[in-house]
């Protein structure tokens, strides 16, 4: 089944799970499986709370909240379609996946080890009396006092731990090394007790990176703090175990759709090929301002467009007469509408009228329809260098339903709707 009809089977199973309490799904609910993996209603729970939608949704209406819910579990499969695919072609041993894991485990190290040295600096007792004198009916400034002086603290206690590890450890730096244009990947800058920094380490990622001995020195340095502070945190045998075991399933799926992406953008003449296969790239939409009533039948509509042909306002009249709830509070000012976004026949009818000029009736579902454009906005020619990264963004899109329909055939998604005999199988 293609991509529309799972995202339908998602917004209905969303509405379930919006549905009073007395149709609410239990406990940790299997909500959905793929392949060998499972969301189940706690998974739903875990993404709502950390949506930036989380403060928002008791205030939304219960079709906004559904439509919330299925966007959410709809990630979910994907996430975990992604996932066995890249474990699949094992991306997860690859040495870009290892160094992912291994930079974000350091900087978890770093984070806590540093946490615990700020949170153990405390203000003096005779400080805190110092500044009480000084800022005696001054609440802000007492506390702008107590925090500079605790930035102070910090930034000397950081400065003596990082000397102290340094010494600890047997650091040392090799400055000599340090030739511009004469190193390799491979030459060691700096060493210690479990500690290596090659010039490739220093660098990391940069593209041509600067040949300029200050600017390395630089980054040496800050390597070498990092490494130093999560050694010691390491040492203390802080466990990261569960936050690296979770960053691992989030990062693998992040890993697999950025790879896809680089090949589905391989350079200017894949997306030159899409700007020029989609000619609403290359220039805006017209915009018209549009006056409207709508009446209930052609006799009433032909009546009413002779009045106005005879001089009477269109929108005096939409006021009074308007069957159409919206245009009538507004006295048939209908606003801005931008071409391709209205009705077919009514836009057919617009395009070829004068300012201000009326239309002929325009029957639709709705009633017949009296329209004339107030202003309106031109078209403009858009260049493919200006579009770029929307162009981008539409053939990611396009070829990711496309690839989500090909993991759907590869791995088995299941449903679990409530009030249904059993699961049903869907394909994307």
């Amino acid at each position: 089944m293609k991509l529309l009809s799972v995202i339908k089977r998602c917004l209905l199973l969303a509405a379930i799970l919006a549905a009073p309490q007395s149709y609410a799904i239990a406990e940790s609910q299997v909500l959905a499986t793929a392949g060998e993996m499972s969301v189940t209603d706690d998974d739903l729970k875990s993404a709502m709370a950390s949506s930036p939608f989380a403060t928002q949704f008791p205030s939304m209406d219960r079709e906004d909240q559904a439509l919330l819910r299925g966007s959410l579990l709809q990630r979910l499969v994907a996430s975990k379609l992604l996932y066995q695919e890249a474990k699949r072609l094992e991306i997860d041993k690859t040495e870009a996946f290892q160094q992912d894991v291994e930079t974000f485990r350091l900087g978890l190290l770093y984070r806590h080890f540093m946490d615990k040295l700020r949170e153990g600096i405390r203000v003096p007792e005779d400080v805190t009396a110092s500044i009480q004198q000084q800022y005696p009916n001054d609440t802000d400034g007492a506390a702008a006092a107590r925090a500079a002086y605790l930035s102070d603290r910090y930034r000397a206690m950081r400065y003596l731990t990082i000397k102290n590890l340094r010494n600890k450890y047997n650091i040392k730096v090799y400055e000599s090394r340090i030739q511009p244009h004469q190193m390799s990947d491979d030459t060691v800058l700096l060493e210690g007790d479990g500690i290596l920094i090659t010039y490739k380490h220093a660098v990391g990622n940069q593209v041509n990176p600067p040949q300029n001995k200050t600017w390395l020195m630089e980054r040496l340095y800050k390597r070498a703090e990092l490494l130093v502070i999560a050694k010691a945190a390491n040492d203390e045998g802080v466990d990261l175990s569960d936050r690296l075991n979770s960053y691992r399933g989030e990062r693998l799926p992040a890993m697999m759709i950025e790879q896809k992406q680089r090949e589905w953008i391989s350079g200017k003449d894949t997306l030159k090929k899409h700007y020029d296969a989609h000619p609403e790239f290359s220039r805006t939409m017209e915009r018209w301002h549009i006056g409207q009533i709508v009446l209930s039948n052609h006799e009433d509509a032909e009546a009413v467009s002779q009045r106005i042909k005879a001089g009477e306002s269109l929108f005096l009249l939409a006021g009074e007469l308007s069957i159409d709830p919206y245009g009538k509070r507004m006295r048939g000012d209908m606003g801005w509408v931008k071409e391709g976004a209205g009705h077919p026949d009514i836009e057919k009818a617009v395009s070829g009228l004068e300012d201000n000029q009326l239309s002929e009736i325009v029957q639709t579902p709705a009633g017949f329809h009296l329209v004339m454009i107030l202003e309106r906005s031109p078209s403009l020619k858009r260049t493919f260098a200006s579009m770029r990264d929307k162009v981008a963004q539409s053939l990611i899109s396009e070829k990711s339903a496309e690839y989500f329909n090909e993991l759907s055939e590869r791995y088995k998604v299941v449903w679990n709707l409530i009030g249904e005999k059993q699961a049903q199988t869907e394909k994307h």
